[in-house]
């Protein structure tokens, strides 16, 4: 049973920000791909929730907070919650970034 995927705003922002950066440097074309793996990664964890790892983040409301890869685009990472009947899209995260500062600050948003 597929799960509904919740996409934060902050994660949509994550998403076309890499996809554009992704872009200027590679071409449009992997820019598209990018997006397409994206989505494809969304889908399996909307069949596979669980199927990513724990990640430990002292922010109380990022306890359960879950981590993937987007597949063919590994360094690129999905961080989400498990919530009852959904998957919560938090925030996608190049993993050459302050991970911990910035899942803080989504943290603060909420």
């Amino acid at each position: 049973m597929r799960l509904p995927v919740l996409i934060r705003p902050q994660a949509e922002r994550d998403l076309d920000e890499q996809a554009d950066f992704i872009a200027a440097a590679a071409g449009w074309k992997t820019g598209l791909r990018f997006l397409q793996a994206a989505r494809q990664t969304l889908e399996l964890l909307s069949a596979q929730p669980r199927i990513g790892s724990s990640r430990r983040c002292s922010r109380t409301s990022l306890a359960l907070i879950r981590v993937f890869p987007i597949q063919r685009f590994e360094k690129h990472l999905v961080f989400y919650r498990l919530l009852p009947g959904q998957v919560e899209i938090v925030r996608i995260i190049h993993g050459s970034r302050d991970i911990q500062a910035l899942l803080e600050e989504s943290a603060e948003i909420d």
